[in-house]
Protein backbone atom coordinates (compact mmCIF):
# COMPACT_ATOMS: atom_id res chain seq x y z
CA UNK A 1 0.00 0.00 0.00
CA UNK A 2 1.54 3.29 -1.07
CA UNK A 3 0.56 6.42 0.78
CA UNK A 4 0.91 9.99 -0.43
CA UNK A 5 1.38 12.51 2.35
CA UNK A 6 0.39 16.08 1.51
CA UNK A 7 1.31 18.87 3.84
CA UNK A 8 -1.72 21.13 4.36
CA UNK A 9 -3.60 23.03 7.02
CA UNK A 10 -6.99 21.41 7.68
CA UNK A 11 -9.86 22.71 9.71
CA UNK A 12 -12.20 20.56 11.73
CA UNK A 13 -14.77 20.38 8.94
CA UNK A 14 -12.13 19.21 6.45
CA UNK A 15 -10.93 16.47 8.78
CA UNK A 16 -14.49 15.25 9.31
CA UNK A 17 -15.08 15.27 5.57
CA UNK A 18 -11.99 13.14 4.93
CA UNK A 19 -13.03 10.63 7.58
CA UNK A 20 -16.49 10.36 6.04
CA UNK A 21 -14.98 9.71 2.60
CA UNK A 22 -12.70 7.03 4.06
CA UNK A 23 -15.66 5.40 5.75
CA UNK A 24 -17.76 5.15 2.63
CA UNK A 25 -14.90 4.13 0.36
CA UNK A 26 -13.53 1.56 2.90
CA UNK A 27 -9.98 2.75 2.30
CA UNK A 28 -7.28 0.45 3.74
CA UNK A 29 -5.73 3.50 5.40
CA UNK A 30 -8.76 3.79 7.68
CA UNK A 31 -9.38 0.05 8.08
CA UNK A 32 -5.95 -1.38 8.87
CA UNK A 33 -4.71 -1.61 12.43
CA UNK A 34 -1.00 -1.59 13.20
CA UNK A 35 0.33 -4.76 14.82
CA UNK A 36 3.75 -5.84 16.07
CA UNK A 37 5.33 -9.21 15.37
CA UNK A 38 4.71 -10.49 18.89
CA UNK A 39 1.07 -9.42 18.75
CA UNK A 40 0.65 -10.97 15.29
CA UNK A 41 1.99 -14.31 16.50
CA UNK A 42 -0.27 -14.31 19.56
CA UNK A 43 -3.31 -13.41 17.46
CA UNK A 44 -2.48 -15.97 14.78
CA UNK A 45 -1.91 -18.78 17.28
CA UNK A 46 -5.28 -17.97 18.81
CA UNK A 47 -7.24 -17.92 15.54
CA UNK A 48 -5.47 -20.38 13.24
CA UNK A 49 -7.89 -23.16 12.22
CA UNK A 50 -5.18 -25.75 11.55
CA UNK A 51 -3.80 -25.31 15.06
CA UNK A 52 -7.28 -25.57 16.50
CA UNK A 53 -7.71 -28.92 14.72
CA UNK A 54 -4.40 -30.20 16.09
CA UNK A 55 -5.34 -29.11 19.61
CA UNK A 56 -8.61 -31.00 19.28
CA UNK A 57 -6.65 -34.09 18.21
CA UNK A 58 -4.47 -33.56 21.24
CA UNK A 59 -7.56 -33.41 23.44
CA UNK A 60 -8.91 -36.59 21.85
CA UNK A 61 -5.67 -38.44 22.68
CA UNK A 62 -5.90 -37.29 26.31
CA UNK A 63 -9.57 -38.21 26.58
CA UNK A 64 -8.88 -41.69 25.20
CA UNK A 65 -6.24 -42.45 27.81
CA UNK A 66 -8.76 -44.36 29.94
CA UNK A 67 -9.35 -46.83 27.10
CA UNK A 68 -5.99 -48.41 27.98
CA UNK A 69 -7.69 -50.19 30.87
CA UNK A 70 -10.82 -51.12 28.98
CA UNK A 71 -11.97 -54.68 29.75
CA UNK A 72 -14.36 -56.82 27.73
CA UNK A 73 -18.03 -56.65 28.78
CA UNK A 74 -19.28 -58.96 31.51
CA UNK A 75 -21.51 -61.75 30.15
CA UNK A 76 -24.73 -62.51 32.05
CA UNK A 77 -26.80 -65.55 31.01
CA UNK A 78 -29.94 -67.34 32.03
CA UNK A 79 -30.87 -70.96 31.28
CA UNK A 80 -34.23 -72.66 31.80
CA UNK A 81 -35.30 -76.19 30.98
CA UNK A 82 -34.71 -79.87 31.60
CA UNK A 83 -30.93 -79.79 31.74
CA UNK A 84 -30.68 -81.72 35.05
CA UNK A 85 -33.66 -84.11 35.00
CA UNK A 86 -37.21 -84.35 33.81
CA UNK A 87 -37.98 -81.46 36.10
CA UNK A 88 -37.50 -77.94 34.80
CA UNK A 89 -34.67 -76.01 36.44
CA UNK A 90 -33.06 -72.57 35.95
CA UNK A 91 -29.51 -71.35 35.96
CA UNK A 92 -27.86 -67.90 36.15
CA UNK A 93 -24.35 -67.53 34.70
CA UNK A 94 -21.99 -64.55 35.08
CA UNK A 95 -18.77 -64.72 33.07
CA UNK A 96 -15.86 -62.29 32.71
CA UNK A 97 -12.75 -62.44 30.53
CA UNK A 98 -9.71 -60.61 31.99
CA UNK A 99 -6.67 -59.74 29.88
CA UNK A 100 -3.17 -60.55 31.04
CA UNK A 101 -1.83 -57.60 33.14
CA UNK A 102 1.05 -57.13 30.71
CA UNK A 103 -1.46 -56.31 27.97
CA UNK A 104 -3.03 -53.57 30.10
CA UNK A 105 0.37 -52.04 30.78
CA UNK A 106 1.24 -52.18 27.08
CA UNK A 107 -2.01 -50.41 26.23
CA UNK A 108 -1.19 -47.70 28.77
CA UNK A 109 2.28 -47.17 27.26
CA UNK A 110 0.76 -46.86 23.80
CA UNK A 111 -1.80 -44.34 25.06
CA UNK A 112 0.97 -42.26 26.69
CA UNK A 113 2.98 -42.39 23.45
CA UNK A 114 -0.05 -41.25 21.44
CA UNK A 115 -0.51 -38.28 23.78
CA UNK A 116 3.18 -37.37 23.44
CA UNK A 117 2.92 -37.65 19.64
CA UNK A 118 -0.15 -35.39 19.64
CA UNK A 119 1.68 -32.85 21.82
CA UNK A 120 4.68 -32.99 19.50
CA UNK A 121 2.44 -32.44 16.46
CA UNK A 122 0.91 -29.35 18.06
CA UNK A 123 4.34 -27.91 18.88
CA UNK A 124 5.56 -28.61 15.35
CA UNK A 125 2.55 -26.88 13.79
CA UNK A 126 2.96 -23.93 16.17
CA UNK A 127 6.60 -23.40 15.22
CA UNK A 128 5.79 -23.81 11.53
CA UNK A 129 3.07 -21.20 11.88
CA UNK A 130 5.34 -18.80 13.79
CA UNK A 131 7.90 -19.18 11.02
CA UNK A 132 5.28 -18.33 8.37
CA UNK A 133 4.03 -15.32 10.33
CA UNK A 134 7.57 -14.00 10.89
CA UNK A 135 8.59 -14.48 7.25
CA UNK A 136 5.48 -12.74 5.91
CA UNK A 137 5.73 -9.98 8.52
CA UNK A 138 9.27 -8.96 7.59
CA UNK A 139 8.71 -9.47 3.87
CA UNK A 140 5.85 -6.97 4.09
CA UNK A 141 7.95 -4.38 5.94
CA UNK A 142 10.83 -4.84 3.53
CA UNK A 143 8.57 -4.43 0.53
CA UNK A 144 7.30 -1.19 2.03
CA UNK A 145 10.91 -0.01 2.22
CA UNK A 146 11.48 -0.89 -1.44
CA UNK A 147 8.35 1.01 -2.43
CA UNK A 148 9.54 3.99 -0.39
CA UNK A 149 12.86 3.91 -2.26
CA UNK A 150 11.21 3.76 -5.68
CA UNK A 151 8.75 6.51 -4.78
CA UNK A 152 11.72 8.69 -3.91
CA UNK A 153 13.43 7.69 -7.17
CA UNK A 154 10.28 8.51 -9.12
CA UNK A 155 10.22 11.99 -7.57
CA UNK A 156 13.87 12.55 -8.51
CA UNK A 157 13.23 11.51 -12.09
CA UNK A 158 10.21 13.83 -12.18
CA UNK A 159 12.52 16.71 -11.27
CA UNK A 160 15.01 15.61 -13.92
CA UNK A 161 12.29 15.51 -16.55
CA UNK A 162 11.21 19.00 -15.55
CA UNK A 163 14.78 20.29 -15.89
CA UNK A 164 15.25 18.39 -19.12
CA UNK A 165 12.12 20.03 -20.55
CA UNK A 166 13.38 23.49 -19.55
CA UNK A 167 16.81 22.80 -21.05
CA UNK A 168 15.23 21.41 -24.21
CA UNK A 169 12.91 24.43 -24.55
CA UNK A 170 15.88 26.76 -24.08
CA UNK A 171 17.84 24.86 -26.72
CA UNK A 172 20.50 23.76 -24.21
CA UNK A 173 19.94 20.03 -24.85
CA UNK A 174 18.52 17.72 -27.45
CA UNK A 175 15.46 15.47 -27.34
CA UNK A 176 17.62 12.46 -26.35
CA UNK A 177 18.16 13.82 -22.84
CA UNK A 178 14.42 14.40 -22.31
CA UNK A 179 13.46 11.01 -23.76
CA UNK A 180 16.08 9.19 -21.67
CA UNK A 181 14.73 10.71 -18.44
CA UNK A 182 11.16 9.78 -19.34
CA UNK A 183 12.14 6.19 -20.19
CA UNK A 184 14.02 5.75 -16.93
CA UNK A 185 11.09 7.15 -14.95
CA UNK A 186 8.81 4.72 -16.81
CA UNK A 187 11.11 1.85 -15.85
CA UNK A 188 11.03 2.90 -12.20
CA UNK A 189 7.25 3.15 -12.23
CA UNK A 190 6.92 -0.27 -13.83
CA UNK A 191 9.03 -1.81 -11.06
CA UNK A 192 7.14 0.23 -8.48
CA UNK A 193 3.87 -1.19 -9.77
CA UNK A 194 5.28 -4.72 -9.42
CA UNK A 195 6.34 -4.04 -5.83
CA UNK A 196 2.93 -2.60 -4.98
CA UNK A 197 1.26 -5.72 -6.34
CA UNK A 198 3.62 -7.92 -4.30
CA UNK A 199 2.77 -5.85 -1.23
CA UNK A 200 -0.93 -6.51 -1.80
CA UNK A 201 -0.24 -10.25 -2.10
CA UNK A 202 1.80 -10.20 1.11
CA UNK A 203 -0.97 -8.29 2.86
CA UNK A 204 -3.53 -10.89 1.76
CA UNK A 205 -1.25 -13.70 2.94
CA UNK A 206 -0.74 -11.94 6.28
CA UNK A 207 -4.49 -11.51 6.84
CA UNK A 208 -5.05 -15.18 5.97
CA UNK A 209 -2.50 -16.27 8.57
CA UNK A 210 -4.02 -14.05 11.26
CA UNK A 211 -7.59 -15.13 10.43
CA UNK A 212 -8.99 -12.10 12.24
CA UNK A 213 -12.03 -9.94 11.56
CA UNK A 214 -9.97 -6.74 11.83
CA UNK A 215 -7.47 -6.02 9.05
CA UNK A 216 -3.95 -5.62 10.46
CA UNK A 217 -0.77 -4.13 9.05
CA UNK A 218 2.76 -5.03 10.24
CA UNK A 219 4.66 -2.25 11.95
CA UNK A 220 8.28 -2.00 13.08
CA UNK A 221 11.75 -2.07 11.61
CA UNK A 222 12.24 -4.15 8.47
CA UNK A 223 15.29 -5.98 9.84
CA UNK A 224 15.07 -9.07 12.05
CA UNK A 225 17.01 -8.46 15.26
CA UNK A 226 18.72 -11.58 16.58
CA UNK A 227 22.19 -12.98 17.04
CA UNK A 228 23.08 -16.62 16.48
CA UNK A 229 26.88 -16.43 16.63
CA UNK A 230 27.19 -18.35 19.92
CA UNK A 231 24.30 -20.76 19.49
CA UNK A 232 24.94 -24.46 19.01
CA UNK A 233 22.50 -26.56 17.04
CA UNK A 234 20.91 -29.60 18.66
CA UNK A 235 19.33 -31.70 15.95
CA UNK A 236 16.79 -33.14 18.38
CA UNK A 237 15.34 -29.62 18.83
CA UNK A 238 14.33 -29.50 15.19
CA UNK A 239 10.50 -29.69 15.12
CA UNK A 240 10.37 -32.40 12.44
CA UNK A 241 13.06 -34.46 14.15
CA UNK A 242 11.27 -34.20 17.49
CA UNK A 243 8.04 -35.23 15.81
CA UNK A 244 9.72 -38.20 14.09
CA UNK A 245 11.21 -39.28 17.42
CA UNK A 246 7.75 -39.38 18.96
CA UNK A 247 6.59 -41.56 16.09
CA UNK A 248 9.40 -44.03 16.88
CA UNK A 249 8.32 -44.18 20.51
CA UNK A 250 4.71 -44.74 19.51
CA UNK A 251 5.64 -47.57 17.11
CA UNK A 252 7.80 -49.13 19.83
CA UNK A 253 4.86 -49.01 22.24
CA UNK A 254 2.69 -50.60 19.55
CA UNK A 255 5.22 -53.46 19.23
CA UNK A 256 4.90 -54.07 22.98
CA UNK A 257 1.13 -54.16 22.66
CA UNK A 258 1.10 -56.61 19.75
CA UNK A 259 3.62 -58.80 21.58
CA UNK A 260 1.38 -58.85 24.67
CA UNK A 261 -1.48 -60.24 22.60
CA UNK A 262 0.35 -63.60 22.43
CA UNK A 263 -0.20 -63.99 26.19
CA UNK A 264 -3.24 -65.94 27.50
CA UNK A 265 -6.46 -64.44 28.85
CA UNK A 266 -8.06 -65.28 32.18
CA UNK A 267 -11.73 -66.13 32.41
CA UNK A 268 -13.90 -66.37 35.49
CA UNK A 269 -17.42 -67.88 35.50
CA UNK A 270 -19.95 -67.97 38.33
CA UNK A 271 -22.93 -70.37 38.15
CA UNK A 272 -26.07 -70.28 40.28
CA UNK A 273 -28.54 -73.09 39.52
CA UNK A 274 -31.46 -75.05 40.86
CA UNK A 275 -31.56 -78.88 40.91
CA UNK A 276 -35.13 -79.93 41.39
CA UNK A 277 -35.66 -83.47 42.65
CA UNK A 278 -33.99 -85.93 44.99
CA UNK A 279 -30.33 -85.30 45.44
CA UNK A 280 -27.50 -87.69 46.14
CA UNK A 281 -28.13 -87.22 49.85
CA UNK A 282 -31.66 -88.65 49.42
CA UNK A 283 -33.26 -85.26 50.09
CA UNK A 284 -35.78 -83.51 47.89
CA UNK A 285 -34.85 -80.07 46.63
CA UNK A 286 -37.23 -77.52 45.11
CA UNK A 287 -36.36 -74.70 42.73
CA UNK A 288 -35.98 -72.35 45.69
CA UNK A 289 -32.82 -74.16 46.73
CA UNK A 290 -29.77 -72.76 44.92
CA UNK A 291 -26.47 -74.47 44.11
CA UNK A 292 -23.35 -72.43 43.21
CA UNK A 293 -20.09 -73.08 41.40
CA UNK A 294 -17.05 -71.08 40.28
CA UNK A 295 -15.00 -71.76 37.16
CA UNK A 296 -11.54 -70.32 36.45
CA UNK A 297 -9.49 -70.89 33.31
CA UNK A 298 -7.01 -69.61 30.74
CA UNK A 299 -7.63 -68.64 27.13
CA UNK A 300 -4.47 -69.78 25.36
CA UNK A 301 -3.96 -68.54 21.76
CA UNK A 302 -3.18 -71.73 19.83
CA UNK A 303 -3.88 -70.29 16.38
CA UNK A 304 -1.85 -67.10 16.28
CA UNK A 305 -0.86 -66.93 12.61
CA UNK A 306 -2.83 -63.70 12.11
CA UNK A 307 -1.44 -62.09 15.25
CA UNK A 308 2.06 -63.10 14.24
CA UNK A 309 1.55 -61.25 10.94
CA UNK A 310 0.38 -58.16 12.83
CA UNK A 311 3.47 -58.31 15.03
CA UNK A 312 5.81 -58.50 12.03
CA UNK A 313 4.02 -55.61 10.34
CA UNK A 314 4.35 -53.50 13.47
CA UNK A 315 8.09 -54.16 13.65
CA UNK A 316 8.40 -53.12 10.01
CA UNK A 317 6.49 -49.93 10.78
CA UNK A 318 8.98 -49.29 13.59
CA UNK A 319 11.89 -49.64 11.18
CA UNK A 320 10.13 -47.27 8.79
CA UNK A 321 9.73 -44.70 11.59
CA UNK A 322 13.43 -45.04 12.41
CA UNK A 323 14.35 -44.48 8.78
CA UNK A 324 12.11 -41.40 8.61
CA UNK A 325 13.82 -40.08 11.76
CA UNK A 326 17.25 -40.57 10.18
CA UNK A 327 16.09 -38.75 7.04
CA UNK A 328 14.79 -35.84 9.11
CA UNK A 329 18.06 -35.66 11.07
CA UNK A 330 20.12 -35.48 7.88
CA UNK A 331 17.79 -32.90 6.37
CA UNK A 332 17.84 -30.79 9.55
CA UNK A 333 21.64 -30.79 9.61
CA UNK A 334 21.75 -29.66 5.97
CA UNK A 335 19.17 -26.94 6.64
CA UNK A 336 21.19 -25.71 9.60
CA UNK A 337 24.44 -25.56 7.64
CA UNK A 338 22.75 -23.73 4.76
CA UNK A 339 20.93 -21.25 7.00
CA UNK A 340 24.04 -20.62 9.12
CA UNK A 341 26.18 -19.96 6.04
CA UNK A 342 23.60 -17.61 4.51
CA UNK A 343 23.17 -15.86 7.85
CA UNK A 344 26.89 -15.15 8.22
CA UNK A 345 27.26 -13.96 4.62
CA UNK A 346 24.28 -11.63 4.63
CA UNK A 347 25.05 -10.39 8.14
CA UNK A 348 28.51 -9.31 7.03
CA UNK A 349 27.17 -7.49 3.97
CA UNK A 350 24.38 -5.78 5.91
CA UNK A 351 26.80 -4.63 8.63
CA UNK A 352 29.23 -3.25 6.03
CA UNK A 353 26.45 -1.30 4.37
CA UNK A 354 25.23 0.13 7.65
CA UNK A 355 28.71 1.21 8.76
CA UNK A 356 30.29 2.28 5.47
CA UNK A 357 28.17 1.84 2.36
CA UNK A 358 25.25 3.91 3.65
CA UNK A 359 27.51 6.93 3.91
CA UNK A 360 28.85 6.31 0.41
CA UNK A 361 25.31 5.87 -0.88
CA UNK A 362 24.22 9.25 0.45
CA UNK A 363 27.38 10.92 -0.83
CA UNK A 364 26.78 9.42 -4.24
CA UNK A 365 23.36 11.03 -4.45
CA UNK A 366 24.20 14.37 -2.82
CA UNK A 367 27.54 15.02 -4.53
CA UNK A 368 26.17 13.81 -7.85
CA UNK A 369 23.26 16.24 -7.59
CA UNK A 370 25.61 19.13 -6.72
CA UNK A 371 27.98 18.40 -9.59
CA UNK A 372 25.09 18.05 -12.02
CA UNK A 373 23.68 21.37 -10.85
CA UNK A 374 27.04 23.10 -11.25
CA UNK A 375 27.61 21.56 -14.66
CA UNK A 376 30.62 19.43 -13.64
CA UNK A 377 28.89 16.29 -14.95
CA UNK A 378 26.33 15.99 -17.71
CA UNK A 379 22.84 14.59 -17.61
CA UNK A 380 23.78 11.06 -18.63
CA UNK A 381 26.59 10.84 -16.08
CA UNK A 382 24.22 11.96 -13.35
CA UNK A 383 21.48 9.49 -14.27
CA UNK A 384 24.11 6.75 -14.33
CA UNK A 385 25.08 7.66 -10.75
CA UNK A 386 21.42 7.72 -9.73
CA UNK A 387 20.77 4.30 -11.21
CA UNK A 388 23.84 2.89 -9.48
CA UNK A 389 22.72 4.33 -6.14
CA UNK A 390 19.17 3.00 -6.52
CA UNK A 391 20.35 -0.45 -7.56
CA UNK A 392 22.88 -0.45 -4.74
CA UNK A 393 20.14 0.30 -2.21
CA UNK A 394 17.89 -2.39 -3.72
CA UNK A 395 20.78 -4.88 -3.44
CA UNK A 396 21.10 -3.93 0.20
CA UNK A 397 17.39 -4.45 0.82
CA UNK A 398 17.56 -7.82 -0.95
CA UNK A 399 20.45 -8.76 1.32
CA UNK A 400 18.36 -7.78 4.35
CA UNK A 401 15.63 -10.00 2.95
CA UNK A 402 18.03 -12.98 2.82
CA UNK A 403 19.31 -12.04 6.27
CA UNK A 404 15.77 -12.01 7.69
CA UNK A 405 14.88 -15.35 6.13
CA UNK A 406 18.07 -17.05 7.33
CA UNK A 407 17.60 -15.59 10.85
CA UNK A 408 14.01 -16.79 10.99
CA UNK A 409 15.08 -20.21 9.72
CA UNK A 410 17.74 -20.42 12.45
CA UNK A 411 15.17 -19.48 15.08
CA UNK A 412 12.93 -22.23 13.74
CA UNK A 413 15.72 -24.80 13.71
CA UNK A 414 16.91 -23.87 17.20
CA UNK A 415 13.35 -24.07 18.45
CA UNK A 416 13.29 -20.86 20.47
CA UNK A 417 11.15 -18.37 18.60
CA UNK A 418 9.76 -17.10 21.88
CA UNK A 419 13.13 -15.99 23.26
CA UNK A 420 14.92 -14.90 20.10
CA UNK A 421 12.23 -12.84 18.42
CA UNK A 422 12.36 -9.12 18.94
CA UNK A 423 11.98 -6.06 16.78
CA UNK A 424 15.03 -3.97 16.21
Amino acid sequence: MSLIFIRMNLGLQSVVAILIVCFFLHLPLCAQQKISLHEAIELGLKNNLTLKADKLNQLIAIQQKAKAFQIDPTTIGFEYGQFNSVYKDNRFVISQVLPFPTLLMAQKKLSDAEISAANSSVEYKKKQFMKQISTTFYAYLLMQEKIKLLNSSDSMYALLIEKANIRYAAGESNVLEKTSAEMQQLSVRFQLNQFQQELKNLNLQFQTLLHAEQVHEPTGAFQYASSFDNDSFSVEKHPLVANALQQIRMKNALIGLEKSKFLPNFFLTYNNTSIRGVGSDEKYYSTSTRFQSLQIGLGIPLFFHGQKANFKATKTAYLLAQNDHDVQVEQAQNEWAKAQQQYQQTKTYVQQFETQFERNYKQLLNVGLQQFGSGEINFFQYTTLMNQAIQFKLDYLNSVDYYNKSSIELSYLLGFFETSMSIK
